[in-house]
């Protein structure tokens, strides 16, 4: 009974645009979507190679747990060679980076759609990648992969701080040394 369901979309299509807005990113189409809320919009889709374009009406009140249009957004998972996955984890980890270093001004404005979390916290992360399949299509040695991956680099940025007591704040010391 969802705009979505109604408009005829099925598992396993591909969102390629809204309202002739190309959407590159779960970010890109949420926010075309809800900048239209209550207002007719153009969704170009692919599905198994054949493009097809249709439209719906996003819900100003969706029900409790239901998005606008209720889907379920995953980002497609597609075979890459080395050549191109090097490049890719570069950008991965500066997003990732700049994550970590922009959540306390977020947090701070209200804004943040994460939290800090503890040991007790990261246990539980884990145990949720371990449990579930978290990356669709994947295994969950891949979600424990990724989340080893994320914690590393969360710890090497905040570990490189101009803290004194961190590797940041005696680098800062021996620059001024220096």
């Amino acid at each position: 009974g969802s705009p979505a369901e109604q408009a005829g979309l099925q598992e396993g299509d591909l969102l390629l645009a809204v309202n002739d807005t190309a959407v590159d990113s779960n970010n890109d189409l949420r926010d075309e979507i809800y900048a239209n809320l209550g207002e007719e919009i153009s969704i170009t889709l692919d599905r198994s190679g054949e493009e097809i374009t249709t439209s719906l009406v996003p819900r100003e009140n969706p029900p409790e747990g239901e998005g606008a249009i209720g889907i379920v957004m995953i980002n497609p998972i597609r075979d890459v060679s080395w050549f191109q996955a090097l490049p890719q984890g570069v950008v991965a980890t500066y997003n990732h980076s700049l994550a970590v270093l922009t959540l306390p001004a977020q947090l701070i404005r209200g804004d943040g759609a994460g939290r800090p979390v503890g040991y007790k916290g990261m246990y539980d992360i884990y145990a949720g990648a371990r449990s579930q399949e978290l990356i669709p299509g994947t295994s969950r040695s891949v979600n424990v992969l990724v989340f080893v991956v994320s914690v590393t680099i969360s710890l090497g940025i905040l570990n490189l701080l101009p803290i004194p007591a961190l590797d940041g704040g005696h680098l800062m010391i021996f620059t001024l040394e220096a």
